[in-house]
């Protein structure tokens, strides 16, 4: 499975909107996971974006 397709498939089962998915899209921090294709690390920022504990603007830094 791909990357796109794995993201896709949690950002359903979850059931973020088109809007949410942007605001991650939009983080540094998500785009440094999608590079490298970690899932499982853009899940994770994904979810502290959304809950409000990352800063989910484009210049924000990885967590790492």
């Amino acid at each position: 499975m791909t990357f796109e397709n794995e993201m896709d498939q949690f950002f359903t089962r979850n059931c973020y909107s088109e809007k949410e998915r942007s605001r991650v899209k939009a983080c540094l921090a998500y785009r440094r996971a999608a590079e490298t294709n970690d899932a499982i690390q853009a899940q994770e920022t994904a979810t502290r974006i959304l809950e409000g504990s990352l800063e989910d603007s484009p210049g924000a830094s990885s967590p790492r």
